[in-house]
Formats: C-alpha cells, sequence, structure tokens
C-alpha cells in the first residue's frame, strides 16, 4: 500500500489478498494465475489498471477492491460467478460499470448478469467465450518478459530458453497472430489488452500484453 508499483505478479501459493494490500499505487498490471480464492476489500482500489482477468479459482471479491481504476475490461474465467459487492458506494468495481466490458465463459450470462440475484450486471458488453487462453500456473514469470513498443511486441527471455511458438488472442478468445519470433509486428491490429501464451522448451506462460 502507498508505495510506486507498476506492475505485479501472484503466485499460485498465494491464495488470499488481504484488504488494501495494493491500494494506492501506480499498478498498470496485475497477473493472477489458478490458486488465488480471495480478494479483500479495498485490495487494487486508486491504481491504473485497465484490464483483470481473474483465475478459475476465484470465489470472493471484496468490496471496492478495484474503486479509482480506469477499467475497460473485466474477464471472469469460473463458470461460478465470484462472489462481488454492487452498490452505489461500495461496487467492487468502482459503481460505472457501464464503461466497462465483460467476457465470462460460454453458456454463463444468466448465472452472472440475467438470473434474479445476478450481482455482474450493469456492464457495458457483455461477451461469452471460451477462454482458450485460461490461465496456466507457470515458473517462467521471472525469467520471460514482453515490452511493447511502437513497432511491436518483444520477447525477452533467458538464454537457457527456446520459444517454441507464441499465440496472441483478444479478451474475446479470438486468435490475432500465431509465430516463433521473439518479435512480434503489431502494426496490423487495434490498439489495446491482448493475452499472449508463449510455449518454451521448459514450459508455457500466458501473460497479459498491451498493444501500443
Amino acid at each position: 500500500r502507498n508505495n510506486q508499483l507498476t506492475s505485479i505478479i501472484i503466485p499460485s501459493h498465494i491464495t488470499s489478498i488481504g484488504e488494501y494490500a495494493f491500494r494506492n499505487n501506480l499498478l498498470t498490471e496485475v497477473n493472477m494465475v489458478n490458486g488465488l480464492v480471495t480478494i479483500d476489500d479495498d485490495a487494487f482500489r486508486d491504481n491504473q489498471l485497465d484490464s483483470l482477468i481473474f483465475p478459475s479459482t476465484v470465489t470472493s471479491i471484496g468490496s471496492s477492491a478495484f474503486s479509482n481504476n480506469p477499467l475497460t475490461s473485466v474477464s471472469s474465467i469460473s463458470s461460478t460467478p465470484p462472489s462481488i459487492t454492487t452498490s452505489q458506494w461500495s461496487d467492487t468495481f468502482g459503481g460505472n460499470r457501464s464503461t466497462i466490458n465483460l467476457y465470462i465463459p460460454t453458456g454463463t450470462e444468466g448465472v452472472y448478469v440475467t438470473d434474479l440475484g445476478a450481482e455482474w450486471i450493469n456492464f457495458n458488453l457483455v461477451t461469452e467465450t471460451e477462454f482458450v487462453f485460461t490461465a496456466i500456473e507457470s515458473n517462467l514469470d521471472n525469467e520471460v518478459n514482453v515490452v511493447s513498443n511502437a513497432n511491436g511486441l518483444d520477447i525477452l527471455f533467458d538464454n537457457e530458453l527456446e520459444l517454441k511458438s507464441y499465440t496472441l488472442y483478444s479478451l474475446s478468445g479470438k486468435i490475432m497472430k500465431i509465430g516463433k519470433e521473439s518479435t512480434i509486428s503489431t502494426s496490423d491490429i487495434s490498439r489495446g489488452i491482448y493475452v499472449i501464451k508463449l510455449d518454451f522448451n521448459q514450459g508455457t506462460l500466458v501473460k497479459k500484453v498491451t498493444v501500443n
């Protein structure tokens, strides 16, 4: 809380993030992998997050957990909606969801949005998707970095690793690019948030990336 953090990775052995844990930082990216269960009140309030992907293990997201973030995209991978707070003053996502697009698993719009008592309401667009980029637990988080620049994406990794292939997805699960090169041109796709799946000789890594 109250630091200058810009990016964090929540490792798989962390099951709960406490109240105010990362409030009032400069976070533009949070990578959460399977294993995380609860996110408590105000945990990521007052940051710069514009997109979120909640892994399938998350069951509870507290009040005001992501308030005061410029969110435009929220993806929840679980077929059972995590519990959230829907209210004017302590809303999990800050109260005004009309500018946020929601991505949920195929066949779950009822339990998320339209059923009586559903809490994931008032989002801008709701899209059901297969989530082919479902988060994969990986030991490569500290060895691999994806840097976005005006010309594209650069995949940086340790010399002991060999990149076998990459797949770049939109948040709705559409495949945008496939290849093997470590420098990816993005001049032919729109600016925004994407998900990249990287297959190495020592494992697979899934990360959110920003195309400038």
